[in-house]
């Protein structure tokens, strides 16, 4: 049963990290044309977006260990 519910959320939180990602990355390309959206913020989202990154990593070689799965 663990196993089942860590590959979904490892599935479903794969789309966190893509939009939060996708989301900062657009925000910094505007920022090029309108500098006046520079701010603290941008960095602070940024940073959060990464963060998403390192859970999407780590919830995923937990499910590697819980399922005994190999590497692709």
């Amino acid at each position: 049963m663990f196993a089942s519910t860590l590959s979904e959320l490892h599935n479903g939180f794969a789309w966190v990290v893509i939009i939060g990602n996708a989301l900062s990355g657009l925000w910094a390309l505007v920022c090029h044309k309108v500098p006046s959206l520079r701010s603290r913020a941008l960095w602070w989202f940024t940073a959060l977006a990464q963060f998403t990154m390192f859970v999407q990593v780590a919830l995923g070689v937990a499910m590697v260990n819980v399922q005994g799965l190999m590497f692709p």
